[in-house]
């Protein structure tokens, strides 16, 4: 999980990829995750 998105450096969203099983094959790039990416609130009015 990143909690700034890598490509458009933007703290408004988080970006999650997952996969299932151990994370080592995601990071390894043995394969893609599924990815999902949320947006952020700051618990501000």
């Amino acid at each position: 999980m990143f909690t700034v998105k890598p490509v458009s450096n933007s703290r408004q969203e988080i970006l999650i990829e997952a996969v299932q099983g151990l994370g080592e094959t995601l990071v390894s790039g043995q394969v893609r995750g599924d990815r999902y990416v949320v947006g952020q609130r700051w618990g501000r009015n």
